[in-house]
């Protein structure tokens, strides 16, 4: 370089005060600084200016660092460039350095000495190589000028020049320098020799052909009256024909100068600075010549140049070091692959994550076969890599390119991300194993899904409390008004059958709101010996009306089972759960849906391993369909909650999930059989038990309690309310009927002892039951409250008589129950 002009510095970032503070700090140090915003006006300034050293960042809009970096390379492979980015990320400081970074250094720079000792390295090994191009061109200028001279000694040359080749072999300073001084030795005919390289504390001898005489450093500046005093001041190669009669040179006392030739040639850097020295004396046909001197400059040069090789290739093989150090420690797997498709490195990360070694996936096919089982699998990975390194971007939607699922050498499976980097002949593997990160995101959607599920039911459970209560309502006066007319119809009367029909489908009403709060888990479950095929026979028909008649329907139906501990309610669930499931099967085909119910009776050795059972007698509920059946996989989840095959929008997965829970809580157990394209079939044991079932007693009005009490009767309902006065009267009592809770209450004002009972609807607009029977109690505290309700979140039996009301009814109500519990409510005053 010029040194009457400033080194010129380009600064490329989009960040300008990082521009600005790497200028003011070059500036101090006497660099000129020039600078760019971005990638692009950067190489505009490059090419204009041709800067000696460039500094860039890499995250830049419209052209980035790693263009950046390629376009210089191309243009002038001797422009130092230097990485100062702020991505720490491995991968892009390899990419970096394969386009021709000379370093790379971590943002933000918080010592920018660190930033000045990269910029001076780079700078001298720029020199360097720079003054060695200069300089071998001008080692052929003087060899083309000489030619003729040079052919005097060419058997010289030629011997130097097989010499200095070796020169370039040579691992180290300890091969090197004993090489160079038998070269000089050889084609100069010197029978002694020394060769000192500069280091901080002086001149160190690194090899001699006659040891013993030197010092092993000579200091810095040089004593006087030396020769290497006397060459750090002429600066450049000379010969002593005798060094014992020169008067520049005090005598060393050293009887080895056998005849006091002597020739001194200095080891220039591309600054023309000394690092070397190199004596010869004891020449075999005295004096040195200055063909001699000559000779010995040119393998001065040579070896001056392979020193500075040298000094690089090491500098290289260290930070090949650091950078496998790097990759060693590098918390991600990453590997090296070679052209011929064998793997060079495994780091640290990739053993302790697949397991495999170098030695168990010696090539990228062994790999292949180890880690990806699966033929078709494999070959979507090949794929990949081949259009990898074919060049082209891999087009969008190929997920190969971002994820694979890998099988690690333990057989478990991971989940790994890969980046494949060509890196000319070989190719570069960093990898990111994301295993946990993908299972805490399937979990994540799981309880999603669970959540969303839960929703729907609370959405359900509110739905259901409300049908319960207008349901309730609407069938208290249905329920009512039929038990009063059948008492005056004549007995064995067609009227009498008509009416018993009506009672009939409004107690299946009641059961069916009865269900739809059990499913919502409004309601608590009271199990008591139940004969299941009455239950059964009752949702048999329900079922044969709302299935079509494509499905054929087959019963086997034993009328002489005995009881089982139940739910009814459930029992219905599970049968119409079981019977929809095989609908839904046959939907598109059609077919035959049997059921059959019987006893059975399980022994120790029944069915071994396949049934739950304790030994005993039980009843046997099977539901087959001859529908499309289910794989074993399928059959091993079905009875999992929110497991559903069924469309999105067609089933909750919550079905099979109840009949299982049901069935279990009666200490029963449920089988399935199944095949693909045979059918299905459920197979249901629950345990029988000894007590009879216990049927209700018929009660005729005069056979239930009388009575001839006042009576305060409030419902917003008015059927309902009708027929309370009416039930009642013909009870005896005198009853008194208001819809309004509000004008109750002030009727109970203004006459508080002309009451007996109160009788109250929970759910009233204006004015809710619990706070019409606390503003009541308040005014008169020993009169007794009966509640009534069709469904209610905020009161229950509980709770109410902790408020002070006597007793607690559910709608639809029928005589005997409210003959009842009036009665007992004034009995307790």
């Amino acid at each position: 370089m010029n040194s009457d002009q400033p080194t010129t510095i380009l600064t490329i970032d989009d960040e300008e005060a990082i521009r600005q503070s790497f200028a003011a700090f070059l500036e101090d140090f006497g660099y000129e600084v020039l600078s760019a915003p971005n990638g692009k006006i950067g190489l505009e300034v490059f090419r204009a200016h041709a800067p000696d050293l460039i500094l860039v960042d890499l995250r830049m809009p419209e052209v980035d660092g790693l263009e950046v970096l390629s376009a210089v390379t191309k243009e002038s492979k001797e422009t130092p460039i230097i990485v100062v980015s702020g991505t720490g990320v491995i991968t892009d400081a390899v990419e970096a350095l394969h386009l021709g970074a000379w370093d790379y250094i971590l943002k933000p720079v918080k010592n920018l000495s660190i930033l000045l000792h990269s910029i001076e390295k780079a700078l001298e090994r720029a020199r360097l190589i720079k003054e060695n191009r200069a300089y071998q061109e001008h080692l052929e200028f003087l060899v083309d000028s000489r030619s003729k001279k040079i052919l005097d000694y060419s058997h010289r040359l030629k011997h130097i020049a097989d010499r200095t080749r070796q020169f370039t072999i040579k691992e180290n300073i300890g091969e090197l320098a004993p090489t160079i001084l038998k070269t000089l030795s050889e084609n100069i005919g010197a029978a002694g020799g020394s060769l000192f390289l500069r280091r901080e504390e002086g001149l160190e001898l690194v090899y001699a052909l006659d040891p013993g005489h030197q010092k092993h450093i000579i200091p810095l500046p040089p004593p006087p009256r030396s020769v290497t005093a006397h060459l750090f001041e002429k600066r450049q190669a000379f010969i002593v024909p005798d060094i014992h009669s020169d008067d520049r040179f005090a005598s060393s006392g050293w009887s080895g100068y056998s005849n006091g030739s002597l020739m001194a040639l200095p080891l220039r850097d591309s600054e023309g600075e000394i690092q070397g020295v190199v004596t010869l004396h004891n020449k075999q046909i005295p004096p040195f010549t200055e063909q001699d001197l000559e000779l010995g400059d040119i393998i001065a040069s040579h070896s001056m140049e392979a020193i500075r090789n040298l000094n690089s290739n090491m500098a290289l093989r260290e930070s090949e070091k650091r950078f496998r150090s790097i990759i060693e420690r590098s918390p991600y797997p990453i590997a090296f692959i070679a052209q011929d498709r064998r793997f060079t490195l495994l780091n640290d990360r990739f053993t302790e994550i697949f397991g495999y070694t170098l030695q168990d996936i010696p090539t990228l096919d062994k790999w292949r076969e180890l880690a990806y089982p699966d033929p078709e699998y494999r070959q979507r990975v090949e794929q990949y890599w081949e259009m990898s390194l074919a060049g082209p971007p891999i087009p969008e939607g190929n997920s190969m390119g971002i994820e694979r699922i890998v099988t690690c050498k333990d057989g478990a499976e991971r989940t790994v991300e890969f980046k494949m980097i060509p890196l000319g002949e070989n190719s570069l593997i960093v990898m990111n194993d994301v295993t946990d990160m993908r299972r805490a995101e399937n979990d994540r959607n799981k309880l999603e899904i669970q959540l969303r599920q839960a929703q729907k039911m609370e959405a359900i459970g509110t739905l259901a409390g409300g049908i319960a209560h207008d349901f309730n309502n609407i069938l208290s006066p249905i329920i009512g008004y039929t038990e009063m007319a059948m008492v005056e119809a004549p007995e064995n009367s067609v009227l009498e059958r008509n009416l018993s029909e009506v009672m009939k489908a409004a107690e299946r009403a009641k059961e069916l709101v009865y269900q739809i709060l059990t499913f919502s888990r409004q309601t608590e479950i009271e199990k008591r010996p139940v004969q299941a095929q009455l239950v059964i026979r009752e949702a048999l028909k329900l079922l044969r009306s709302s299935i079509p008649t494509s499905i054929e329907f087959k019963k086997k139906i034993n009328k002489e089972c005995g009881p089982v501990l139940a739910d009814p309610t459930q029992i219905h669930q599970v049968l119409m759960n079981l019977c929809t499931n095989a609908y839904h099967a046959m939907a598109e085909t059609g077919g035959i849906l049997t059921v059959s119910f019987d006893e059975t009776v399980v022994l120790h050795d029944f069915m071994p391993g396949r049934l739950n059972l304790k030994p005993g007698k039980y009843v046997r509920l099977t539901i087959s369909d001859t529908g499309h059946g289910m794989s074993r996989v399928v059959m091993d989840k079905i009875f999992d909650p929110y497991f559903t095959t069924k469309a999105q929008g067609k089933g909750t997965g919550l079905g099979l999930a109840v009949v299982h829970g049901i069935v279990k809580s009666m200490e029963g157990d449920i089988q399935v059989i199944s095949e693909p394209g045979k059918g299905t079939s459920f197979i249901i044991h629950l345990p029988q038990v000894e007590s009879t079932v216990e049927m209700p007693a018929q009660r005729t009005s005069a056979s239930l309690p009388h009575g001839t009490e006042n009576v305060l009767f409030v419902d917003d309902e008015g059927p309902v309310a009708l027929m309370g006065k009416q039930m009642l009267e013909r009870l005896g009592y005198t009853v008194m009927v208001q819809t309004s809770s509000v004008t109750a209450l002030e009727i109970f004002k203004a006459q508080p002892d002309n009451f007996d009972l109160v009788i109250t609807d929970m759910n009233m607009p204006h004015m809710t039951g619990d706070v019409l029977a606390r503003k009541i109690l308040e005014i008169r505290p020993d009169i007794p409250i009966v509640l009534c309700t069709g469904f209610s979140e905020i009161v229950t039996e509980e709770n109410a008589r902790a408020m002070g009301i006597s007793e607690y009814i559910m709608k639809p109500m029928v005589m005997g129950d409210i003959a009842d519990i009036v009665r007992k409510a004034l009995d307790r005053k």
